[in-house]
């Protein structure tokens, strides 16, 4: 395993707490995507029944492409879809959806997004703000985000306003103290989503590393593989390099039982830390092992 491949490991812990991985399909404009060979879905069923499938193996990236571009086109469209993708519940479909919906690069998505973010339901406001997250920063999406973080009770909206937490410009030193406590309180949610984004979101604002570092050591031991990925990422989103996180790592790098991605992340974070002889030992032990069982895991 190369360092390239731990560092798309560790993209892999930050991004996955999304539930999507975008690929750069969906960073092309709609009109670059778009083939001549495949038409353009006529009707809203017809387009979402191609949706349903993009996850499929074979999938054709052309229908990826023609999907986007009826967005763009198609103003009523484009609305229904948003629509739909406010009340699904099928976690893959909404991300499908959400990811198109980003790649019409329509003029209106950032208007979509706050919209939702107002629904009635904890689900339709959670997809708004995990449509924000993926969007450019606005001063309007950071402050509907922010009193969303502070004072939503329904977890799927609370994760996504977390996840949209993105401030266009450098937070005030106001902003920061009252969040952290927030952040520190949501670290100890219920909901492994909720926590996962709140340790994230506390190893970045908590610039000394004082509160973060304790929670971040407690959240590799999650019962929750979500969160223990967000642990081992937030080492890394808040440069944290306190005692006790190496022998953490270590740990975590070692632990057959955990999720290889988990344990790959783990060995990226340790290349940013100063080991001894003993613990580069360890370290390329832990290295040579994940290595070992990839390349079973390939094989069969």
């Amino acid at each position: 395993m190369t360092t390239s491949r731990w560092a798309v490991l560790l993209a892999v812990a930050l991004g996955a707490l999304a539930g999507f991985v975008a690929t750069n399909l969906f960073k092309r404009p709609a009109a670059a995507l778009a083939s001549p060979k495949y038409r353009v879905p006529a009707t809203a069923t017809e387009w979402m029944s191609v949706a349903r499938h993009l996850g499929e193996p074979g999938s054709d990236r052309a229908a990826k492409g023609a999907l986007a571009q009826a967005l763009a086109s198609d103003a009523a469209l484009f609305r229904t879809v948003v629509e739909d993708y406010g009340r699904t519940e099928d976690r893959p479909l909404r991300a499908t959806l959400k990811e198109l919906i980003v790649a019409s690069a329509r003029p209106d998505v950032l208007a979509a997004g706050m919209e939702l973010t107002h629904g009635e339901r904890g689900l339709e406001r959670g997809a708004g703000f995990e449509l924000l997250a993926r969007l450019r920063p606005t001063p309007e999406g950071y402050t509907i985000a922010m009193r969303a973080v502070l004072e939503e009770t329904d977890p799927t909206a609370l994760a996504g306003a977390l996840m949209a937490l993105q401030s266009p410009d450098l937070p005030s030193n106001a902003e920061a103290h009252e969040l952290l406590p927030r952040f520190v309180a949501l670290a100890h949610h219920a909901e492994a989503l909720v926590r996962a984004h709140a340790i994230q979101q506390l190893a970045d604002w908590d610039k000394a590393g004082e509160r973060a570092t304790p929670i971040v050591l407690d959240a590799m031991l999650d019962g929750d593989r979500v969160v223990r990925q967000a642990a081992v990422g937030a080492v890394m989103i808040g440069g944290l390099r306190a005692p006790g996180l190496k022998d953490a790592l270590l740990h975590v790098a070692a632990n057959p039982d955990e999720d290889p991605t988990t344990r790959g992340s783990a060995l990226y974070a340790l290349t940013r830390f100063a080991l001894s002889d003993a613990e580069q030992a360890q370290y390329r032990e832990r290295k040579e092992a994940l290595e070992k069982l990839e390349r079973f895991a390939t094989a069969h």
